[in-house]
């Protein structure tokens, strides 16, 4: 699952829920990379954590959990400081009796709930769950949630996406093609339609994208891969939905049908904020890093087969993660590279324009180069570049979180250490909240058992909570500007909650136009 905006109306659901759970963790944001905020230490694995962005600058954040046995669905909210707002070590969505994991998703819907869906065998079978669970923690779909429906044959590859007309779009493989279901805010089914006719083989779904177009509302873009015999080669297509279910593009369009995807490899995209979508991906024959975009009409615009990352032929890359810029219509892109042994080089990055030209050299620049594997690279945006983030392993059972932040001209900044307690790190996983501060969540073993630890990075690079700024700082990072500009423009009209309302800079009760004289006042 990818960063998305949210509407208005889901701010100010958000902020107008009061908490109904007691015995709450009082822990907020540390600065230091030795310790971290803990999101859960239980008996057993927790694993698996998966984070999606909360309209008040927190963070919802849910795992699979074996504290006692079957790996359980679990959740918790956490507040833009980090402080847990549900009962410690999270509350239970789903008793499983699972011994293994596959894959799940986790998003936000337009009204500031949680939507999670996953594998479920609570009703003698296996089948697909979805459990909308609103910011007090309340399960509205009741505590069984609502199964989709589906065939008879095998589920896996589950997705879910808020569409933007206040339904939710959840897929998945179900033996034979990538099926798509939306529901309602209550839960309710409209439709569900399969994307079978795949050139050889049978589709998957490996993300689904919310249209956010203006009057595209509901439209989602499925991504998809092939899927076959264990040495077909798999490849990249994207069909596009309308709000009725109904296929938007005469046939799905293909991304990549070249050498081969990786096998069990899931490429993710991106809304690029005019109906169309933006992907980074890496195949097989050589190893190498790609980027396509697709627009409203479901037509490539980088070429066929899209870009490649770097044309240095005696290196390899793997595992990219992008970030785009919807504004100006540029990728940043960042991944492993690899010598021409598949041994480790680093993380290296590249800057696409907005017709899909490299613009940080041929080569791409590099991030970071210890001499020790990296992995777990993570992009977000930030300021005019952007943020990255990765894991290297110090040793067989050590490992650290980095990160840094790149200028969009590719010049890198110093390393920022997130933690470096030396322990097994795994299932990273990060966004960009409403406060325009990182948040990293991880699965770490420095307890024995994997726990889920998290921590932010604020704007301006530093761990932990950051002092107040001046009037109109709404984002926290010491400087009034474009970003608590756009905060402001969310939040603009009544308040929800008239004593929890940070935007309403004079403090009457309303964001309108005097807070924003207040803000422009403060400028710089």
């Amino acid at each position: 699952m990818t960063n998305r905006l949210r509407t208005v109306s889901m701010i100010a659901a958000t902020a107008a829920c009061t908490f109904g759970f007691t015995g709450l963790v009082h822990a907020q944001w540390t600065d230091d990379p030795s310790i971290n905020t803990p999101i859960v230490i239980e008996s057993g694995d927790q694993v698996q954590p998966k984070v999606a962005r909360a309209a008040d600058g927190g963070a919802y954040i849910s795992w699979f959990d074996n504290r006692t046995g079957g790996f359980d669905v679990y959740m918790q909210r956490i507040d833009a400081n980090g402080e847990p707002q549900w009962q410690e070590n999270g509350i239970l969505i789903a008793d499983r009796s699972f011994s293994s994991t596959q894959d799940y998703d986790l998003t936000v819907d337009d009204e500031g709930h949680a939507i999670v869906a996953f594998r479920d065998d609570r009703f003698g079978g296996i089948v697909v769950t979805a459990s909308r669970v609103a910011p007090d923690g309340t399960q509205v779909w009741g505590p069984t949630g609502v199964q989709p429906s589906m065939t008879t044959g095998f589920i896996g590859a589950i997705l879910v996406e808020a569409a933007g007309d206040g339904t939710i779009a959840v897929g998945w493989y179900n033996g034979e093609a990538a099926r798509v279901v939306k529901l309602d805010g209550d839960g309710e089914e409209l439709w569900g339609t399969d994307i079978g006719n795949a050139p050889a083989g049978s589709f998957t779904v490996s993300d689904l994208i919310a249209s956010d177009a203006d009057g595209a509302s509901g439209e989602v873009i499925v991504l998809m891969t092939t899927i076959g015999g264990f040495i077909q080669p798999r490849h990249l297509y994207a069909q596009k939905l309308d709000p009725d279910g109904e296929t938007m593009w005469a046939e799905p369009t293909p991304i990549y049908t070249q050498s081969s995807l990786q096998v069990a490899y899931f490429p993710t995209g991106a809304s690029d904020g005019a109906g169309g979508l933006v992907t980074a991906w890496y195949h097989v024959n050589p190893l190498q890093v790609r980027v396509q975009h697709v627009d409203a009409d479901g037509a490539v615009q980088f070429g066929a087969n899209g870009t490649v990352a770097s044309t240095n032929a005696a290196q390899l890359r793997v595992s990219p993660s992008a970030a785009h810029e919807i504004a100006t219509g540029e990728t940043y892109v960042f991944w492993r590279e690899l010598d021409s042994f598949q041994n480790a080089v680093g993380v290296f990055g590249q800057k696409f324009d907005a017709n899909g030209q490299r613009q940080w050299n041929d080569s791409g620049v590099s991030i970071f180069n210890s001499g020790n594997e990296t992995t777990q690279v993570r992009t977000l945006l930030h300021d005019d570049g952007a943020q990255v983030y990765f894991v290297e392993r110090t040793g067989p059972a050590s490992q650290r979180v980095f990160g840094t932040f790149v200028d969009d001209d590719g010049t890198g900044g110093g390393l920022i250490d997130v933690s470096d307690v030396s322990s097994s790190k795994s299932r990273l996983a990060a966004l960009l909240d409403t406060n325009h501060q990182a948040v990293l969540v991880w699965q770490d073993s420095r307890n024995g058992p994997d726990d889920l630890f998290a921590q932010n990075v604020n704007a301006d690079g530093t761990l932990g909570p950051i002092a107040d700024g001046p009037l109109g700082d709404l984002n926290g990072d010491g400087v009034v500007n474009v970003f608590d500009l756009l905060i402001l423009l969310e939040n603009w009209g009544a308040c929800a909650e008239p004593t929890d309302c940070p935007a309403d800079l004079n403090g009457d009760g309303l964001v309108n136009v005097f807070d924003l004289l207040t803000l422009l006042e403060n400028w710089g």
